[in-house]
């Protein structure tokens, strides 16, 4: 940044954000921000959701450690569209919070289409640009509502540009009638947690799953793959929860291999990053990623990757970096479970750091946010 350039005023729009007691939800979209604070001042509108004893809406100040942050709920209601315009009235409201702070934003950055509309009524009155950042799986698993669906057709032509996390989402955006000026710009990892480490030599090694206990998520697949393998070869930690964890614990019995598997249940991101340190390699057997950030995160730690052949995994996963294998196929996903065992000590677990934090690093894509903020605002 030269000597002429300001710092400009961004505010964050979303309908995900992470609070005390969701803190995982759209943790993605609080690393956005935080890489953008790196080069710009940041300030997050959050939605907090329906509430019955916010009438009509409600501004509220949230604890964060880092970034200026309001929190924004509003009451349900019957008829149509009321809520929604609540919501919007939920954003002017804190825009003007901010602005009486002396935050008057260059800019607002939405997370999500489901938020569009609001930025869209904000943008216009303050006649500034909005930027909207697309991460929503159901583009990639076709479960959009026509009304979703028409309404993210909307605001993808309205706004200045819109930003998908990766470009197997941005075709499958464009399938579904999605028109706009796109950008890609990827999920950030937080680089500060998820810091390069030598690889483990422990036997037997451990292979770490780290998501969701969804059907999605194909751990079922997972257990019944390591149960092929010969006894001893490969310890398999599962760190997340969700509905099918019931489920899946039975299926681990039923397989008899009980002790070779551990469900860890859901971990905080530091704990997350001390886990893939422990562990040997990552693998993701998801039927569809729309991006998949554990897996650049494990990168980013120096650990090569298994995974799936799915959704955005290939722009992230190589032959340098990992294995690829059919998603949904048992037994290439067994045989992929085996050649790790014996090479994820032949990747240079160096390398795969340095190109993570290159790609994903919250100084990386820090930079691509200015000039995209930079090239709006001029």
């Amino acid at each position: 940044m030269t000597k002429r350039e300001r710092r400009l005023n961004i505010v964050v729009i979303s309908a995900w954000y992470p609070s005390p007691d969701q803190p995982m939800n759209g943790v993605f979209v609080r690393d956005h921000a935080r890489a953008a604070s790196r080069y710009h001042d940041v300030a997050v509108l959050a939605n907090g959701g329906m509430r019955t004893d916010a009438r009509p809406f409600r501004v509220s100040p949230a604890e964060d450690d880092e970034l200026a942050t309001l929190r924004l709920t509003y009451a349900p209601s019957r008829l149509p569209f009321a809520a929604g315009s609540r919501y919007v009235r939920a954003v002017l409201a804190g825009l003007r919070r901010l602005e009486r702070a002396g935050n008057r934003p260059d800019l607002l950055h939405a997370h999500i289409h489901e938020v569009g509309i609001a930025a869209l009524v904000a943008g216009r009155r303050h006649g500034i640009p909005v930027v909207l950042s697309e991460h929503s799986s159901h583009f990639s698993l076709g479960s959009l509502r026509r009304s979703a669906r028409l309404r993210a057709r909307l605001v993808s032509r309205q706004v200045d540009l819109v930003c998908p996390v990766s470009d197997d989402l941005r075709r499958r955006m464009e399938a579904q009638g999605i028109r706009g000026r796109f950008r890609v710009v990827p999920n950030p990892v937080d680089t500060d947690l998820f810091v390069p480490a030598p690889p483990v030599q422990d036997e037997p090694i451990t292979g770490l799953f780290v998501g969701g206990l969804h059907p999605v998520k194909r751990v079922e697949l997972l257990l019944r793959a390591v149960a092929r393998l010969p006894p001893g070869t490969l310890r398999l930690e599962i760190v997340g929860d969700g509905p099918a964890r019931a489920e899946l614990e039975a299926l681990a019995a039923d397989l008899a291999i009980t002790r070779l598997v551990q469900f860890r249940g859901y971990l905080p991101k530091h704990r997350v990053a001390e886990r893939i340190r422990a562990a040997g390699f990552l693998v993701l057997p998801s039927s569809i990623e729309t991006f998949g950030v554990v897996v650049a995160e494990a990168l980013a730690v120096g650990r090569p990757v298994l995974a799936s052949r799915t959704g955005a995994i290939p722009e992230i996963v190589s032959d340098s970096n990992g294995l690829l294998v059919p998603a949904g196929d048992e037994e290439a996903l067994a045989a992929g479970l085996g050649r790790m065992v014996k090479e994820h000590l032949g990747f240079d677990w160096q390398t795969l750091s340095r190109d993570a934090h290159e790609r994903f690093g919250l100084d990386a894509v820090g930079r691509r946010w200015s000039d995209v903020y930079r090239s709006l605002a001029a």
